[in-house]
């Protein structure tokens, strides 16, 4: 379809040179067929320099970021002198050869990146392994339902919605430890106050820095995610699988086949649209490299705040008929902030960024914005616009036109 698209521009930029429409007699079909072109190279500038995603706000917070719509492959090396890092935009399917291939000099050291297998729909498995170490795995969800399974090796951390899970070796974010005693493990709240209890039993809040039994059986809750353990394996490896049929999810995953110099090494990385990418990483030949798949975290340069979100239904039904964040603006450049209302139909426009009205979370406290930032490509097709509305009023007005007789 772009190839189309570019062939029209050639044959309408043909047109203007064979015809020779640079005549004054023919200025009005010069500027209407400039008027496609114009079009059409703003509709290439929106397709390779524009920028869209979602925005989550929860009320009386602020944001100042959005998730891409695109998937990123990231990639981080650094020898802890130098460092480099890339986010190359990737479109991995089950329809193309997924190509991928990156290489960098640091330090004196080549390091190849490629990809050697593209699983759609994958997830990591923990098995029995008497060479590994200790591997936990776990689930958690946060108040909108959104749930991430992951598993930490010993000396990992895990990061969702700013809660952190450390394994062993905690730094000053971090939020839970969880520590190996005697073969078994125990959890400790590092800063804010961690409740527990089984399924369908009132939670008990326990107590900062002290361990507790961390088991299968407990569900624990810190801040706004509830978490639980799934499998603790103290000698195992992990793999990447595809998703049994029927059980499919929303993570895809690669293989990314890493190559430092004489070493090499093959690691799985997983992600999905719509979510920032969870690094994976490994270190050879001295050089670290951390390889992330999915979208990623976009910063504005101004903030948003939602002051409260509105929701309207249909009579007798619960399917919303009309959905209303209250914003304010926050902008550095600017005096004071810039209250808006953001609804159907009514779109925020500001510093070339628009955003529009999405969903919204089930709690009914949240909102989630729709992100398009394309001031170039918009300006340039609205000026094409202009010009087509000349050609056509010059057409229709100069002399010796049936339009005068």
């Amino acid at each position: 379809f772009k190839l189309l698209l570019v062939l029209i521009a050639i044959n309408l930029s043909g047109s203007i040179i064979i015809n020779k429409l640079f005549s004054r007699k023919k200025w009005s079909v010069l500027v209407f067929h400039l008027s496609f072109i114009l079009i059409l190279a703003g509709a290439a500038v929106t397709r390779l320099r524009g920028s869209t995603g979602t925005m989550h706000i929860r009320e009386n917070s602020i944001s100042q970021h959005y998730i891409s719509d695109k998937r990123f492959v990231s990639i981080e090396i650094s020898d802890g002198t130098e460092s480099q890092s890339i986010d190359k935009e990737v479109r991995f399917s089950e329809r193309t050869k997924n190509r991928f291939r990156e290489s960098f000099t640091i330090n004196g050291q080549s390091v190849i990146i490629e990809n050697i297998q593209y699983l759609p729909s994958a997830t990591r498995k923990i098995e029995m392994d008497e060479s590994g170490g200790p591997l936990i795995s776990m689930v958690a969800f946060d108040k909108q339902n959104q749930k991430l399974d992951f598993i930490l090796k010993k000396g990992e951390e895990k990061n969702f919605n700013n809660i952190r899970i450390a394994f062993e070796k905690p730094n000053d974010k971090t939020s839970i430890l969880i520590k190996e005693q005697n073969g078994a493990l125990v959890l400790m709240a590092l800063n804010n106050r961690l409740s527990a209890g089984t399924i369908g039993s009132e939670l008990t809040q326990l107590p900062i820095l002290e361990d507790f039994p961390l088991n299968e059986r407990i569900i624990y809750q810190i801040g706004h995610i509830s978490f639980k353990l799934t499998q603790y394996i103290p000698k195992g490896r992990t793999r990447l699988v595809n998703s049994p049929p029927g059980k499919e999810i929303g993570t895809d995953a690669f293989k990314a086949r890493i190559k430092v110099g004489d070493q090499a090494a093959v690691i799985g990385v997983l992600g999905s649209k719509g979510l920032p990418g969870q690094p994976a990483s490994i270190s050879l030949n001295g050089i670290h490299v951390s390889i992330a798949y999915g979208s990623v975290l976009r910063k504005l340069p101004f903030s948003l705040r939602l002051d409260d979100f509105r929701i309207e239904r249909y009579p007798g039904s619960n399917s919303p008929s009309f959905l209303e964040s209250e914003i304010a603006v926050m902008d550095p450049a600017e005096d004071g902030e810039i209250p808006f209302r953001i609804f159907m139909n009514h779109t925020l426009k500001y510093k070339g960024y628009r955003f529009f009205q999405t969903s919204y979370d089930q709690d009914e406290k949240g909102t989630i914005l729709s992100v398009n930032y394309d001031s170039w490509g918009t300006g340039i097709t609205y000026v094409g616009y202009v010009v087509m509305i000349f050609g056509m009023l010059f057409s229709l007005v100069r002399l010796n036109r049936r339009f005068n007789h």
